[in-house]
Formats: structure tokens, sequence, C-alpha cells
């Protein structure tokens, strides 16, 4: 099995927007050679040659301090109310524009692939089980439209990313294996899974255990996003001795569910999120590099 370390750089962007600054610290103060941009790293609301030009920005950054950058995933922003489910029909395809933009731009960074959650439904039509259904099956046809063109611009597989509530599918063990087996059935791409070590149905089950996830899902998966967390909450916490105390993350315990899993490669991204204060500014840097640290000790090639 082969595992990848590196970091999602949502924590970063906000605080550090100029690539020159967030590459330079992800490679000088970290060593991290492999990254997952989130949408927010571009701009949504400029014209697409000044986002293109933002992402020849980074690439070219990139490409100077040997970083990959592997691929693009949603973030924290717009998206994650609108995505694919926007109750407004007019307004939808500009929302689904953005999934092409995303494709261009990890295309032209040369990354492999693009990734999101499936969307986040309204209360009013995730409570009517026919019309989930029936929205869900949309977003899976639009999504295989997706693939066409990504194949187009060179990615070798689209991801989904499955979540906690059933206003956000998929959210069990169960629904994400038939939401997966739709997506890649007549796809001209494959469709990969993100787990969160932090995601799960909050429910005391098997959909709670983020060990029972990865044994069982962990062969479709291209990527992990890790957070510390007591299972209750998906918090998004650091791997610093204070929350690994209270956490039920462990690498030894991760590293045996993917093994058991018979997954061949797998990328492991840290996602830790920090919340806007200044005294987290401050910590935010050295939280990083510590949970970096801890993760090396296991994965010592990364």
């Amino acid at each position: 099995m082969k595992i990848h370390l590196g970091v999602n750089n949502a924590f970063i962007i906000g605080r550090y927007p100029r690539p020159k600054e967030w590459l330079k610290i992800l490679d000088e103060e970290m060593g991290v050679k492999i990254v997952q941009c989130v949408w927010e790293s571009f701009d949504f609301l400029l014209p697409k040659y000044l986002l293109m030009e933002l992402a020849s920005e980074i690439k070219e950054e990139a490409e100077k301090r040997k970083i990959n950058i592997h691929s693009v995933f949603t973030g924290y922003t717009f998206t994650y109310s609108h995505l694919h489910f926007h109750p407004v029909p007019r307004f939808k395809p500009y929302y689904l524009e953005i999934l092409y933009r995303m494709v261009d731009i990890i295309s032209l960074l040369g990354g492999v692939s693009m990734g999101t959650f499936l969307g986040a439904l309204p209360i009013k039509e995730a409570r009517d089980p026919l019309r989930r259904e029936e929205l869900i099956l949309i977003a899976i046809q639009e999504r295989k439209e997706l693939a066409s063109y990504a194949k187009e611009k060179g990615l070798k597989y689209l991801m989904i990313e499955p979540m906690s509530i059933p206003r956000e599918p998929p959210h069990t063990i169960e629904e994400t294996k038939v939401i997966l087996e739709k997506l890649n059935e007549g796809s001209p791409l494959p469709f990969l899974l993100c787990l969160d070590t932090g995601h799960g149905k909050k429910d005391g089950g098997v959909n709670s255990d983020p060990y029972i996830w990865i044994k069982e899902l962990g062969k479709f998966t291209a990527c992990i996003h890790l957070q510390q967390t007591d299972g209750k909450f998906s918090y998004h916490w650091p791997f610093t001795p204070f929350y690994n105390q209270r956490g039920i993350i462990h690498p030894p315990q991760l590293l045996k569910a993917l093994e058991s899993s018979g997954v061949e490669e797998i990328y492991l991204f840290l996602e830790i999120a920090h919340p806007r204060t200044e005294e987290s500014d401050l910590r935010l840097i050295k939280d990083y590099k510590e949970s970096l640290e801890y993760w090396r000790k296991f994965i010592p090639e990364s």
C-alpha cells in the first residue's frame, strides 16, 4: 500500500492569500510537497481569465518549489449551500458552471482530480423522500456529464465526499455505496471517494465509526481528509498532544483499517480548521507543523 501525506490548503489561504506566501510557508516551514487546493484559492467573483491567471501563478510557484498540486476540492463558502441542489432552476446552471471552471483550473495546474461533496438539499426537499431521490439522480447525471468534460481536460478521476446528515447525501456507508455505483455506471471517468475522519452519521452506530467507513470503502477511496475528533462532531481539531488525548483518530489504527480495505494507493490530506481569532492566527502554523510531525512518525517517507 502506497500512502502520500499532504495538506488541504483551506487553513492558510484566507490568512495568506498570495500564492507565493502560502506556498513558501508550506514548503519552507512545513516541508509539504503535496497540496489539495480548496476552491477558495480562486475568487469566484473574478472573470475566468483572471482565475486562470491566478492558477498560472500558483502553478509557476509550485513548480519552482517542486510542490505537487494534486487536486481541487470544495471549500467552505457559498458552494456549500447551493452546489447542485439550488431550488431555483434558472439559477442552477450558474452554479454548475463553477464545477467546469474548477476542472479547467486543476487541468492547468497539472493535477489529477476535482472533488466536491454532492450537495446540500434544502430542508423542504430533504424531508420529501421522492423529491430527495429525484434530485440525487439529477445530480448524478450532471456529474457524469462533467466527467466527459474532465476526461477531455486530462483528469484521471472525479471525487465525491460523504457527509454527516441526510440533507447532505451520501451520509451513510450504504448510501455511499449506492450513489457511488450509480455515478460509475456508464461514466467516462471513474468516480472515487474522499473520506473524512470527522464525517459520518453521529448516532453511535456503525456509520459513526471512521474506521468502519475506511474498512468498508477504503478500496474505492482516492484521498482522506484528516482531522482529529472525539467522534461526536466534525471539529477539524489538530493532531497536537492536547487534542490527541481527547480524540479517537490514531494513525496506527487508521493505517490498519486502510490495509484491510485493500486500497493500493491513497492520499492523506490534513484538513484542520482554526477559528478566525488573533490567537488562532498566531497558533496556526505551529499546530500544523506539530500535526505533520505526528503523522510523519507513521508515514516517514512523506
